[in-house]
């Protein structure tokens, strides 16, 4: 991939200038503003060719399922427990609230699903686990925070009564105090017990999360 990979464009001083404090300490404990642009892009191609050795493992484990007696009967879900940043706004690894690192990829297909369709709903990955026991029957678990999000799976996709809010906590790493992320339809806002102050975006009219809105009143 290191052909295939532009060298990433460096995050700006007027950027870095206006960050919250948190995420300033995030980047001083992690070092990522002292990368080069080179080792940024030598990180993007390593991260593009595991990504390139995932995908080719997944794809043998679901044939070998299709073509086995239960190829039929069998749903597949893929996700994973947090995403990378991968040089998104300079930074790398997980450990924050920004949508490269607490955002997961969730991918359900087999028999009965609605094929080739994307869904906007926000669910999380306590929602799993009362979704699979709802898809093959089972009684629900008791005490669970989670909710199922079958219906969006088949039939004209909707989720009625569903609340569009998420809720993530970090207990901290590498010298970073906890914080807690809320999410309730298109806004996102993070609070940090450090700086006990928050950050405050917009996903639907920033994706990219580059302008807090915590100070507009």
């Amino acid at each position: 991939y290191m052909k295939r990979v532009p060298v990433p464009e460096p995050v700006s001083q007027a950027y870095l200038d206006r960050l919250h404090p948190a995420i300033k300490r995030w980047r001083e404990r992690r070092e990522v503003d002292a990368l080069t642009p080179e080792q940024n892009r030598r990180g993007l191609a390593a991260y593009y060719g595991l990504v390139t050795e995932v995908d080719g493992s997944v794809g043998r484990m679901v044939e070998a399922v299709r073509n086995s007696p239960q190829g039929d009967n069998t749903i597949f879900i893929y996700c994973s427990d947090h995403g990378d940043m991968a040089c998104e706004l300079g930074m790398w690894w997980k450990s924050n609230f920004y949508e490269g690192s607490v955002g997961v990829p969730l991918i359900v297909s087999g028999p009965g699903l609605r094929a080739n369709s994307v869904n906007q709903a926000l669910v999380s990955l306590v929602d799993v686990g009362p979704t699979m026991l709802d898809m093959v029957g089972a009684a629900p678990l008791p005490d669970v925070a989670g909710r199922s999000f079958s219906a969006c799976l088949s039939g004209n996709g909707e989720l009625p009564d569903w609340t569009d809010e998420l809720f993530a906590e970090y207990t901290g790493l590498r010298g970073d105090q906890p914080s807690f992320m809320i999410r309730s339809g298109q806004w996102k806002l993070s609070y940090y017990y450090e700086f006990d102050s928050c950050q405050l975006f917009n996903m639907d009219e920033d994706p990219e999360e580059l302008h807090d809105r915590a100070a507009d009143a």
